[in-house]
């Protein structure tokens, strides 16, 4: 387990640079983002509520998706994810979606993300999801298959009416999963510092 004290710490030691480069990258971002809730989504506007859409925005761009200087935050661990041509991605309640794909269904599965930020927080969402990376890689990261699951049952008129609930709950569920390695990590971090 070493290893993962060390991932661990490499993650936890570069949330207030991941953190100040996100919000530097909002407040350039902001004034071009329209509301969720201008776009005239159907199914969206059915199963988010009004406030939560008209909070979250998107910003379409035409050729890449930001994502945070990995290397220059010692995240290496997190290289995967500059490799897998992102069509969309949300800090906070800021979705950036590639024009092309602008599509609700899109858009639904990154109102996922807003609904997981919201609930968990800045800090434990960004823990959650880069354990989530570090342990399972993109595809398989809980937090990921939380947004693609109910993306699926978007598609399929499955969407049960309680999903946002069971989002919350999911993603505590999250978060709570990884509390004992958090612990231990720290522990171990204690142990192999003497």
């Amino acid at each position: 387990m070493p290893g993962f004290a060390a991932h661990f710490n490499a993650l936890y030691s570069a949330l207030p640079l991941f953190i100040e480069w996100m919000n530097r990258l909002l407040d350039n971002y902001r004034k071009q983002a329209i509301s969720v809730a201008d776009f005239g989504f159907r199914k969206i506007d059915v199963v988010y509520p009004p406030n939560l859409r008209k909070q979250a925005g998107i910003v379409s761009l035409k050729e890449s998706i930001p994502l945070p200087p990995f290397k220059k935050l010692g995240l290496v661990e997190f290289n995967e994810l500059e490799q897998l041509n992102a069509i969309g991605v949300t800090y906070k309640d800021l979705i950036f979606l590639l024009e092309d794909h602008l599509t609700e269904i899109n858009c639904f599965h990154e109102m996922v993300h807003v609904v997981q930020w919201k609930h968990l927080g800045v800090e434990k969402f960004l823990v959650a999801y880069g354990m989530g990376l570090i342990m399972n890689g993109y595809f398989e990261n809980p937090l990921e298959q939380i947004a693609y699951n109910y993306q699926q049952k978007l598609e399929a008129n499955a969407l049960p009416m309680n999903f946002l609930e069971e989002t919350r709950k999911q993603t505590d569920g999250i978060w709570i999963s990884l509390n004992p390695l958090i612990h231990l990590s720290e522990s171990q971090q204690a142990q192999y510092s003497k």
